[in-house]
C-alpha cells in the first residue's frame, strides 16, 4: 500500500467512560438542576484509563466498552448493564495486564463468533496483546476465562499508540492496521495468517515512518470503491492529518 500525504478533513471524537444525563446548571453554578451535563462514573478502580472503544459484544443490543488503565496497567471490559443501571458501576472484568496499554479495543480475531480485545503498549513494554474472549459469553465476566498472549511481529518495535481491525488483503481473517509514536514508529498493518490464533504467522507490512500516531480510522477518500487509510501525526516533519490511498487488495503486500 502506497501513500500520499494530503490535506484531509479529519474529526478525533474523544469518548470518556461514563454515562451523561441533560441537566442545567442555575446562574450561581453551584447546582445541578435540569438541563445540564452530568457525569456518571462506571470504573475508578484503576490509574489511567486512556479512551474507550465501543461494541455489541453479548449480543442484547447495547454497547459495552473496553479501556486501557495505562498506570494500572490492566485492560477492561464493561458490560452496559441497560437503562436502569448506567449512572452505577457497571459489571466489569479486567482481560489482561499489560504493561503501559494504551489503547484496546474489540475485534473478533479468530472469527469464532465471540469478541476478542487487542491493547496496544506504549512505554518500556513495546508491544501489542490479543486477550481472546471466552466462546461462552455467560462466562464474559469471569477472568480466567480470558487467555492474553503477545503478538510476536509487534513485540520491541515501538511504542504502539492505536490499532484498528480491518480487512486489508481480502484473505483469511480480520487484519490490524496499527500506529505508534517515538523511535520505529511507523504507520502499517498485520496480516492475518489462514490461522488467526496462529500469533507467530501473522507479519507487519510498513506503510509510513510516523513520529506519534494518534488515531486511525479507514475512509474511502478518492471514492475509487476501496477502503483507504486516514491518520493523524502529532509530531514529525509531516505532522498532521494524513492520507494513505489504499492500491488495491492486489498491491497491498509490497508497496510503500
Amino acid at each position: 500500500m502506497r501513500f500520499r500525504c494530503d490535506s484531509a478533513l479529519f474529526l478525533a471524537t474523544a469518548l470518556l467512560a461514563s454515562a451523561v444525563s441533560c441537566r442545567t446548571l442555575d446562574e450561581s453554578g453551584s447546582q445541578w438542576p435540569d438541563g445540564a451535563w452530568a457525569r456518571h462514573t462506571i470504573d475508578d478502580s484503576s490509574l489511567g484509563a486512556d479512551g474507550v472503544r465501543l461494541a455489541d459484544i453479548n449480543g442484547d443490543g447495547r454497547l459495552d466498552i473496553t479501556s486501557p488503565w495505562e498506570q494500572g496497567g490492566q485492560v477492561r471490559v464493561y458490560l452496559n448493564p441497560g437503562p436502569d443501571g448506567l449512572r452505577e458501576r457497571w459489571p466489569a472484568v479486567t482481560v489482561g495486564e499489560v504493561g503501559d496499554p494504551e489503547d484496546a479495543v474489540f475485534v473478533d480475531l479468530d472469527a469464532d463468533g465471540n469478541m476478542d480485545v487487542v491493547s496496544s503498549c506504549e512505554g518500556d513494554t513495546r508491544s501489542i496483546f490479543v486477550h481472546w474472549g471466552p466462546a461462552d459469553r455467560e462466562k464474559l465476566l469471569e477472568p480466567d476465562a480470558w487467555t492474553t498472549e503477545e503478538l510476536p511481529a509487534a513485540s520491541g518495535v515501538a511504542k504502539w499508540m492505536f490499532a484498528l481491525p480491518a480487512q486489508v488483503d481480502g484473505k483469511h481473517g480480520t487484519d490490524l492496521i496499527a500506529g505508534a509514536k517515538g523511535e520505529g514508529a511507523q504507520i502499517g498493518w498485520f496480516e492475518a495468517p489462514p490461522d488467526p490464533r496462529d500469533l507467530a504467522a501473522w507479519e507487519f507490512h510498513a506503510l509510513y515512518d510516523a513520529g506519534w500516531i494518534m488515531t486511525i480510522r479507514q475512509q474511502d477518500v478518492d471514492l475509487d470503491g476501496d477502503s483507504d487509510i486516514v491518520a493523524t501525526d502529532r509530531t514529525g516533519e509531516r505532522r498532521g492529518a494524513l492520507w494513505l490511498e489504499n492500491p488495491g487488495q492486489s498491491s497491498v503486500v509490497g508497496n510503500r
